[in-house]
């Protein structure tokens, strides 16, 4: 899952629970990559916080377009959550642990 960094917090505890998703990928208005938002941390913060950028996490797997999948594999299972694949710094999607692994088995080349 995607969001904005000036996502309310409501709006996102919404989306994530709506979505069964316990992360999401947080960008910004240039769809570049702000680090990710746990479930918990929305959770935690209540309404107070205002928007998502608020408790965003500023790190978490990335990964380059075309990064092959035996490369991608292990950033998405250390990973608690999606790793962010980026190309010249700008966020074009999201791998999720379960995708990386799904795609291990039918032997897919790279994380585009």
């Amino acid at each position: 899952m995607v969001v904005r960094a000036d996502d309310g917090l409501e709006d996102v505890r919404e989306r994530l629970a709506a979505d069964g998703c316990d992360c999401a990928v947080v960008l910004d208005e240039q769809d570049s990559f702000v680090g990710t938002v746990q479930a918990a941390d929305v959770d935690r913060a209540g309404v107070s916080a205002g928007s998502v950028g608020s408790v965003t996490r500023g790190s978490g797997p990335v990964a380059e377009a075309g990064t092959r999948l035996e490369q991608l594999i292990p950033l998405a299972i250390a990973g608690k959550g999606p790793v962010a694949v980026v190309e010249n710094g700008r966020c074009i999607g999201t791998v999720s642990p379960e995708a990386a692994m799904a795609a291990l088995v039918s032997e897919e080349g790279a994380a585009t």
